[in-house]
């Protein structure tokens, strides 16, 4: 019997419908589920979510630097990814400046997506809010000793 996975919920914010539904067909078949977050409501559905990751456009506007801060605020181990029809090596740097986890391009590909998601998944595993609660403990010093385990 195989055992059962219980499912991820990938969080979008400012998504327009084609994006969500290649989303949906990217996920088909995975734990991860699409769950939509209105404008008023994101900053509650971070802080409710069990993993929480958050896919946000970012070809549209600029409030994507300002929702990051809204959703750091809201969860310190939030990682907010976004979607981006064009990139070039300095947006990466930029969204990591800002908080982001890190960009998507489209159209959207499973073989990206799929080890995007694991990736932000694995990252929050590890410097979630057990690793964060051991970071107060430190000196700004002793940080990078901390977060090494040394």
């Amino acid at each position: 019997m195989r055992p059962r996975v219980s499912t991820l919920e990938v969080i979008l914010a400012n998504v327009d419908g084609v994006d969500r539904n290649c989303l949906e067909v990217i996920l088909q078949g995975t734990p991860w589920v699409v769950i939509d977050a209105e404008p008023l409501q994101i900053e509650n559905v971070v802080r409710d979510a069990s993993v929480p990751i958050v896919l946000c456009d970012r070809d549209h506007s600029d409030c994507w630097r300002r929702l990051i801060r809204t959703l750091m605020k809201a969860r310190r181990d939030v990682c907010v990814i976004l979607l981006s029809s064009e990139t070039d090596p300095s947006d990466y740097d930029e969204v990591v400046r800002c908080g982001g986890f890190d960009i998507l391009t489209r159209p959207l590909q499973r073989k990206q997506v799929l080890p995007m998601l694991l990736f932000a998944y694995t990252y929050w595993r590890g410097h979630g809010p057990f690793l964060s609660r051991r970071r107060h403990a430190c000196s700004p010093a002793k940080t990078l000793d901390c977060v090494s385990g040394d």
